[in-house]
């Protein structure tokens, strides 16, 4: 409320209607309102709000890792040779940089690109002096030789799909239990005769309605015991694929 002090000119009379009126008591005075003055505010002015202004921190874009990597790679492709130990600290990006810069193409290569496939990589063309292309290839992260040895025959191994037949004079050395294959004569049936079973030495015995011992075998697929016949062959054992 603000107070102001009015100058009447001449003797005014003013009239009240009868009703509700705004009125204003203060202290012993009362105050009634004669009229509403335009463009003014019956209130005192509120004092201006100070909104205090959060402070915001300043954000640097984060460039710091970003130039560390890039000065990485650089260091990593001047051209120096790098040791193993050197390899396995740089990330795969380092590392893939530094084949292209020596036109290797990782993906011509098996596997996936591992720091151990890549420094590898690395680490042969190093060894190949200016070839851009290493002279072995990497399979499944391993390095593997183009020019492969060849293997050296086991001692007693045969040279042909052909097993090694074992002589009917030699039957009786054959000790129980050991594994052999037999090849069954069936008449008739060129094909079953074809057929090697593996099978385990029973021992000698004589046939149930013979005089003769015949050496008998328990073959594996059935778990059944039966004796050699004339027409069958014994062959040295080695797995059936």
């Amino acid at each position: 409320m603000k107070r102001v002090t009015l100058n009447l000119s001449a003797p005014t009379i003013y009239q009240v209607e009868a009703g509700d009126q705004k009125a204003i008591r203060d202290g012993g005075d009362l105050y009634i309102c004669i009229q509403s003055e335009d463009g003014m505010d019956a209130t005192e002015p509120e004092p201006e709000k100070t909104v205090a202004k959060r402070a915001v921190a300043k954000v640097e874009p984060e460039y710091e890792e970003e130039e560390e990597e890039t000065e990485e790679v650089a260091q990593a492709t001047s051209g120096k040779q790098h040791t193993e130990a050197e390899l396995m600290n740089m990330k795969t990006p380092v590392l893939l940089d530094m084949l292209a810069d020596v036109g290797i193409d990782p993906a011509k290569y098996e596997g996936a690109n591992t720091n151990k496939k890549l420094r590898l990589l690395i680490l042969d063309n190093y060894a190949n002096g200016d070839a851009k292309e290493p002279e072995a290839e990497v399979v499944d992260d391993v390095p593997v030789s183009t020019a492969r040895t060849p293997r050296t025959p086991r001692a007693g191994a045969t040279t042909s799909n052909e097993p090694v037949l074992i002589p009917v004079d030699e039957w009786d050395g054959l000790e129980a239990d050991t594994m052999v294959l037999a090849r069954l004569f069936t008449e008739g049936d060129a094909e079953a005769s074809e057929k090697l079973w593996e099978a385990q030495i029973v021992g000698w015995d004589t046939p149930k309605g013979t005089t003769t011992e015949k050496l008998f075998v328990l073959f594996l697929e059935d778990d059944t015991e039966d004796f050699l016949r004339e027409e069958d062959t014994l062959y040295i054992y080695k797995k059936q694929l």
